[in-house]
């Protein structure tokens, strides 16, 4: 199918994209700049642009808003959300509107969330349930009242009450904390970022699949148990408890998405038959930290050249020079066979922070044209595992690097020094897909 989704430079939208086209999907990302495409796993046109690719598609993925969570909620902000929301979907809607009835798309998907219920106890929430109050349910109601117009322009709307979702490289996980909010008693409707993207998918690909639907796995826990599972996979000890009106005065309104409780229930989705890859928590924790003392990062990026020209690239050791940062001074030293292929040992030398660093990877497997993984012998982590992963999709290859890594000096290294590393980490992919943009004549 061809796909549009907008807001795809966010936690979800990035993840999405990326499945989608795994999946053969075509898919476009609708963004406000699209010099984003260089760490996009689809190609990136400008929404101002957005009449012309609105008529080229199948289905429309909603995604667009303003973050809920990154500001303290005054009356700005707040309107800022709302406006992100209520009106970017209306402008959408009559986008809609302006095209031929025979080229609209069929289906439109409207992110929406959980916080359409309030504040609820330890009250059981389904589809039916009625709408809460508060600011999150003001503007959820809204929102999703907004996309309703679709209907009368043919098209099939379908609203997606998210939960707390749960994933690698962001969310909620990345600001957590192992302390107890409050009371603890508050529920967490949860969902890993693997469900949502293939629920997303299964809304679009699914005629039967119409209305509101909660996407939140099928056992809520209370923030008390959510943080002592939390502290189990990463490692850290659950010794704080935050009351309630300390988060209220650092807050203010925004503490209510901590402290609101919502136990919220995916009837909808199990009626038609979607099956939960992750339904319990320690599950979703454990494949999002294999283990305690290890980070994950998972990259994606489409790449408008061929399978065989892509892999090409990759396969050529001195072509990695070309992608590292130059801060790094990195150099190939030696490697161990003219040509790239399976126990390939190769040496490297480099600066960290300017301290000069010595490195050797083997290539531990090697399909071409599908993937390679080389893992650190020696080096400054403790460990260092990357997959690299090659698929042809519609007008190019999707890139996907997933990397696991481990600081060294155990718990007391990951304590001091594991945020600084990931920064490090994170910045030098960053860098990476933004060359490889440029060498590869992605569109700004």
């Amino acid at each position: 199918m061809k796909i549009a989704v907008t807001g795809p430079t966010g936690f979800v939208g990035r993840a999405l994209l990326a499945h989608l086209a795994e999946r053969g999907h075509v898919c476009t990302a609708l963004a406000r700049d699209a010099s984003v495409a260089a760490t996009l796993a689809a190609k990136a046109v400008s929404v101002e642009a957005v009449d012309s690719y609105l008529e080229e598609i199948d289905a429309l993925v909603h995604l667009a808003g303003e973050p809920v969570a990154n500001h303290r909620w005054d009356d700005q902000t707040k309107k800022r959300i709302r406006d992100s929301r209520v009106q970017g979907t209306r402008q959408l809607i009559n986008a809609l509107a302006r095209i031929p009835v025979s080229k609209r798309p069929k289906t439109l998907v409207v992110a929406s969330a959980i916080g359409y219920y309030g504040d609820r106890g330890d009250d059981e929430l389904n589809e039916a349930s009625t709408l809460g109050t508060g600011f999150l349910a003001d503007v959820t109601s809204a929102w999703e009242n907004e996309a309703l117009f679709a209907e009368k322009l043919g098209v099939r709307v379908v609203r997606v009450r998210l939960g707390v979702v749960l994933g690698v490289g962001g969310g909620a996980l990345q600001k957590m904390r192992p302390v107890i909010l409050g009371s603890g008693k508050q529920w967490m409707s949860w969902v890993h970022m693997r469900d949502v993207v293939r629920a997303i998918e299964f809304a679009v690909t699914n005629e039967k699949v119409e209305g509101v639907f909660n996407l939140v796995a099928p056992t809520p826990v209370t923030n008390a148990e959510f943080t002592r599972a939390f502290g189990a996979a990463t490692g850290a000890a659950v010794i704080l408890r935050t009351p309630a009106w300390v988060l209220k005065s650092a807050l203010g309104e925004m503490a209510t998405m901590l402290l609101d409780s919502a136990r919220v229930l995916p009837l909808k989705l199990r009626h038609w038959g979607f099956d939960f890859e992750f339904s319990k928590l320690r599950e979703a924790l454990r494949d999002i930290y294999p283990d305690p003392l290890t980070k994950k990062l998972e990259v994606h990026q489409f790449v408008p050249r061929s399978l065989e020209q892509v892999f090409s690239f990759f396969s050529k050791a001195e072509n990695l020079e070309t992608i590292t940062p130059p801060w790094l001074n990195f150099r190939i030293t030696k490697t161990s066979t003219p040509v790239l292929g399976e126990n390939t040992i190769i040496d490297y030398a480099l600066k960290i922070h300017g301290v000069p660093v010595k490195w050797r990877s083997r290539i531990e497997s090697w399909e071409p044209e599908r993937q390679f993984v080389d893992t650190q012998i020696k080096g400054p982590y403790k460990k260092w595992h990357h997959t690299h992963l090659f698929k042809a999709v519609s007008g190019g290859t999707l890139v996907s690097d997933i990397v696991l890594y481990r600081v060294p000096g155990g718990k007391l290294g990951q304590l001091f020094g594991g945020a600084f590393v990931s920064n490090d980490v994170e910045k030098i992919f960053k860098y990476r897909q933004a060359r490889i943009g440029e060498m590869f004549g992605i569109k700004k």
